[in-house]
């Protein structure tokens, strides 16, 4: 029976994960302002935190592994979301010139997005060569990082993803020492 808890608590853990995954993505999608979504991100990434602790391992390896593979599929789901909708946003914008907050084709593209590797693949690479960060101050003053640097933050993203339970631990655990 005890085997049977866990079983369902590790599939729960999961499901949860992956629903966080999809309102993530989906978030920052819809979001245009980036300090909002750098705020949206550090929640995400505790919300990942509490979730994944709650968990009780007996190893630390197998922590780790599961940790590993968690963070392995949160980030396949965000970007393969991310890549959906940016696909989905820019061919509406190019053929219709206007663009509602879900384009057209986003909800029809993202399962088989994320069910064939060769279209997440084409999607993704689409996305990581195409869509570049940008800040506006007002109708004039815009910003552009660029394909390069847009990318690099994409990968503190990533890292962020993969390093929260570690940093949230040191520093959950440095605050109870004082």
């Amino acid at each position: 029976m005890k085997q049977i808890t866990s079983i369902i608590h590790t599939v729960s853990i999961l499901l949860f994960s992956i629903i966080l995954s999809f309102l993530y993505a989906v978030l920052l999608d819809i979001n245009p302002v980036l300090p909002l979504n750098i705020i949206i991100w550090i929640g995400f990434c505790f919300l990942l935190y509490k979730t994944i602790y709650t968990q009780k391992w007996k190893a630390k390896s197998l922590r780790y592994v599961s940790l590993t593979l968690h963070a392995l599929l949160i980030t396949y789901i965000i970007y393969g979301l991310k890549s959906c909708y940016f696909v989905s946003y820019y061919n509406e914008l190019y053929l219709t010139g206007q663009v509602g907050v879900f384009p057209s084709g986003y909800t029809d593209a993202v399962l088989p997005t994320l069910l064939d590797p060769s279209i997440y693949l084409e999607k993704l690479d689409f996305m990581l060569g195409w869509n570049e960060i940008s800040i506006s101050f007002g109708s004039d003053r815009i910003v552009h990082f660029g394909s390069y640097l847009s990318n690099v933050i994409r990968a503190i993203e990533i890292l962020g993803i993969f390093a929260t339970p570690f940093l949230f631990t040191r520093f959950f655990s440095q605050r109870l020492k004082y």
